[in-house]
């Protein structure tokens, strides 16, 4: 029965080895890939016998979003809520070399249109969020919008710049709001990247270096590995990481997405 599934017929689906990697997927050579380190996510369908609901929601915060993309827009009834907190509006368009939301929500949630590529959860209602800086209120109202427009995972691709970067009162409580109070009192998935600066974030071998969304207790830490099954040169490590995803890196396969 885990095989009955139909995949999808999109034309880039066969490469993106981070869904389901068999050793050997498009332009690239066998030697960057081992059979295997994936994210588990046609496994993941197969074992459902399905490619996840509607009923879910995910939030993207991050820069812009290329609302025109067909992965993105789906049926024309997938995203919800879009909304930019600089300008106030709700056109989370990219500005120039503002593409790192649109490549996120692709991986995240790309549709199903019969091209283009395939996100984890194709059939996931979209929230995306663009924003341009870290405050206090603009952390709290870019959760406070995820969670009232019923999201049930918020993706964050970023964290701060410094290395000494420690939450305020106010962002703490925020993230933590979201993470126990959003799905209608259940608690929403709250997702961060552990970092790109090949270093420990962990409060310990090197209390000085101290990633505040990503340390969160409420907040799952998310470490980047390639499609050699090796973390990514780049990503960060620590005690508080709870997974690593695929991504880039050194000697691997660039993942296939929506930008």
């Amino acid at each position: 029965g885990l095989t009955a599934l139909p995949l999808p017929a999109d034309h880039l689906f066969p490469a993106q080895w981070h869904l389901q990697n068999r050793g050997q997927h498009g332009h690239w050579t066998s030697t960057a890939f081992r059979a295997g380190a994936d994210a588990k996510v046609v496994e993941a369908w197969q074992a459902m016998n399905n490619l996840g609901s509607s009923n879910v929601t995910v939030a993207v915060i991050d820069s812009g979003f290329d609302l025109q993309h067909p992965d993105l827009v789906g049926n024309g009834h997938k995203v919800v809520a879009p909304w930019d907190f600089e300008t106030n509006t709700p056109d989370p368009s990219p500005r120039l070399g503002d593409w790192h939301g649109t490549a996120c929500a692709g991986v995240a949630i790309g549709a199903i249109t019969g091209s283009g590529i395939v996100g984890a959860a194709p059939n996931a209602k979209f929230i995306p969020i663009r924003f341009t800086y870290i405050s206090d209120s603009q952390v709290e109202r870019w959760l406070r919008h995820a969670t009232q427009n019923g999201a049930d995972v918020i993706s964050n691709s970023w964290g701060s710049q410094s290395d000494h970067f420690i939450l305020s009162t106010r962002m703490f409580n925020a993230l933590k709001r979201a993470a126990t109070q959003g799905r209608n009192g259940k608690g929403a998935v709250l997702v961060f990247a552990s970092g790109n600066t090949s270093r420990n974030i962990s409060n310990g071998p090197t209390p000085q270096s101290v990633t505040g969304f990503a340390t969160h207790p409420n907040v799952i830490a998310v470490a980047a590995s390639n499609s050699k099954d090796q973390r990514s040169s780049y990503s960060n490590y620590g005690n508080h990481i709870h997974i690593a995803a695929p991504s880039n890196g050194s000697g691997g396969a660039g993942v296939t997405t929506a930008d």
